[in-house]
């Protein structure tokens, strides 16, 4: 994936809006174009994670998970669906900036608050999926292995 497809799918996501997320084995997050927004031009924004993130800071985020009321199998999944109703029915829950550190995603979002992966290298498959669709073609970056790949169709 070259530089320019980075900063074309960070620009994609300047300004839109947190529009709905789905859960099966990871979460998925769509993403609506904002009028005006560089986004505008896109049809489909969506953010596949299928690896540990937290919302926010990472030691209210653990605390959150030790002391949620829900037990889980997977302890973090019921603080990630709730911070996600929270952000997606709250103000300014549009996307500041996307950002690739690494192997990791940040999502900075318009309330302040950052989505940060953790991916782990040793992980399976992709750890997360950043695509973007716009006038027929398609660009996607993901983090697999430790590293990021990605192209566009």
């Amino acid at each position: 994936m070259t530089e320019l497809e980075l900063q074309s799918l960070q620009r994609a996501f300047s300004g839109a809006g947190f529009s709905r997320f789905s859960f099966a084995t990871g979460f998925v997050l769509h993403f609506s174009p904002t009028p005006g927004t560089p986004s505008e031009m896109s049809e489909e924004l969506r953010v596949d994670l299928s690896c540990d993130w937290v919302l926010g800071d990472e030691a209210e985020w653990e605390e959150m998970v030790r002391s949620f009321p829900i037990a889980s199998v997977e302890p973090s999944e019921p603080v990630q669906a709730a911070a996600l109703a929270a952000l997606r029915w709250g103000p300014r829950s549009h996307v500041e900036e996307l950002r690739f550190v690494g192997a990791d995603l940040l999502l900075h979002f318009g309330d302040g608050r950052v989505l940060a992966t953790r991916v782990e290298p040793s992980m399976d498959g992709p750890a997360w999926c950043v695509s973007v669709v716009a006038s027929g073609r398609a660009w996607s970056v993901a983090s697999e292995a430790g590293r990021l790949e990605g192209g566009s169709s």
